[in-house]
């Protein structure tokens, strides 16, 4: 499985994402998250992010540097 780091919302919440390489295998990912976060796939979604001077953004922040990356976190 791709190696997986964990950062902390830009919003304040405390929800946690598992940031991989954009093309980490999906199946793993799912896997590693339903153990991370103890719930099923159904409470999971998988995206795009990207990681720019250290922080995770869900939408593009459209500097340049920003790396993309895979998303997974709990929905529900």
């Amino acid at each position: 499985m791709a190696k997986c780091e964990i950062y902390e919302s830009l919003t304040g919440r405390k929800k946690k994402y598992i940031v991989t390489r954009i093309d980490a295998d999906y199946v793993s990912v799912i896997d590693y998250a339903k153990k991370l976060f103890k719930c099923t796939e159904a409470h999971i979604d998988f995206t795009c992010g990207w990681i720019y001077k250290g922080k995770l953004y869900l939408d593009d922040p459209e500097k340049l540097g920003a790396k993309k990356v895979g998303v997974a976190y709990w929905v529900r």
